[in-house]
C-alpha cells in the first residue's frame, strides 16, 4: 500500500468518525424532541381534561379556572418556543451536516487526484527505470566494444613493431647494396682510367639508384619457367634505365627485387630476384630515395 493510500484511509476514517458524532446527537436531540413533544401533547390533553373538569365542577370560581388557563398557556408558548429552538438547532446541525458532507466530497476528489497522481508517478518510475536498464545495457556493450579496441590496439601495436622491424631490416639491406654499388661504381672509375677497354665492360653493370625515389605499381606478372617477369607502370618519362633495381613490397613487407631489362617511354619490365612471397599485380615497387 502506497503513503497516499494510508493517508486516504486516515482522512475518511477521521470524517466517518466527525459525521457520526454529529448524526448521533441529532437522532438523539430529535427523539428527545419527540419525547417532549408527546409529553406537552399529553400535558395538553390533561389540561384540557382538567378544562373539562373544571367547568363540569361548577364549585370552583372562574378566577382560578383563568389562572390555570393563563399557566397552561404559558407552559405551551414556553414548549413551542423551545420547540422553535429545537428546530432552529436541527437546521444548524443539517447546515453543518451538509459541510461535512461536502468536505468530505471534496477530500474524496483529492483523494482520486492523489491516486491518478500516485498512478502516473509510478509510469515514470518504470518507464525511468526501462530507459536505466536500457543505458545500462549500452555502457555493457561500449565496455566490451573499448576491450575488443584496446585488444585491436595491441595487436596493431605489436604488427607496427614487426614491420618497424622489417623496414629497418629492408633499409639495412639497401644501405649494404648501396655500399656495394658505390664499391662498384668507385671500381668502375678505377678501370675507366687504368683501362679504356674495360669500360664497355663496365658500363654492363648495374646503374646507380636514382637520387630522387621512382615509385610504381605492378601491372602485369608472367612465370616462365623458373623465372618471373613483371611490368611496372614507369618508364624514361620517371627517369627508370636498363639494369636499374627495384623493391616490391606489400603494406611495407619486403617482398623481392626487380632488375629492369626493357624500358619504354611510361611503362617497363624486368626479370624478378629473392621473392619473399607471391608476387602479383597490384604491388608497389620503390628505387632510390635511400
Amino acid at each position: 500500500m502506497s503513503i497516499l493510500t494510508k493517508i486516504f484511509v486516515v482522512l475518511a476514517t477521521i470524517f466517518a468518525l466527525l459525521l457520526a458524532a454529529v448524526i448521533v446527537p441529532y437522532v438523539q436531540m430529535t427523539t428527545s424532541i419527540k419525547e417532549k413533544l408527546q409529553d406537552t401533547r399529553q400535558e395538553l390533553s390533561a389540561a384540557k381534561n382538567a378544562a373539562s373538569l373544571l367547568e363540569t365542577k361548577r364549585g370552583l370560581s372562574e378566577n382560578q379556572l383563568a389562572l390555570d388557563l393563563e399557566k397552561k398557556t404559558d407552559q405551551l408558548t414556553e414548549v413551542r418556543n423551545d420547540l422553535k429552538d429545537l428546530n432552529t438547532q436541527i437546521q444548524n446541525r443539517e447546515v453543518a451536516l451538509m459541510e461535512l458532507r461536502n468536505n468530505l466530497l471534496g477530500t474524496e476528489s483529492k483523494n482520486a487526484d492523489l491516486t491518478s497522481a500516485n498512478k502516473q508517478a509510478q509510469k515514470i518510475m518504470e518507464t525511468q527505470a526501462a530507459e536505466i536498464k536500457e543505458r545500462r545495457a549500452k555502457m555493457i556493450e561500449q565496455k566490451q566494444e573499448i576491450v575488443q579496441l584496446n585488444t585491436r590496439l595491441s595487436e596493431l601495436i605489436t604488427e607496427n613493431g614487426m614491420m618497424l622491424q622489417q623496414v629497418r631490416l629492408v633499409t639495412e639491406k639497401i644501405k649494404e647494396l648501396q655500399a656495394v654499388n658505390d664499391e662498384m661504381a668507385g671500381q668502375i672509375e678505377r678501370l675507366q682510367a687504368l683501362a679504356p677497354v674495360e669500360t664497355a665492360k663496365a658500363e654492363q653493370l648495374p646503374p646507380p639508384p636514382p637520387v630522387q625515389p621512382i615509385r610504381g605499381v605492378i601491372t602485369n606478372v608472367q612465370k616462365i619457367d623458373s623465372e618471373i617477369f613483371a611490368a611496372v607502370n614507369v618508364g624514361t618519362n620517371d627517369k627508370v634505365v636498363e639494369g636499374m633495381e627495384f623493391m616490391i613490397y606489400r603494406n611495407s613487407q619486403f617482398m623481392g627485387n626487380l632488375t629492369i631489362t626493357k624500358v619504354d617511354l611510361q611503362s617497363s619490365a624486368g626479370r624478378v630476384s629473392l621473392p619473399q612471397g607471391e608476387i602479383t599485380a597490384n604491388l608497389e615497387v620503390l628505387a632510390g630515395g635511400m
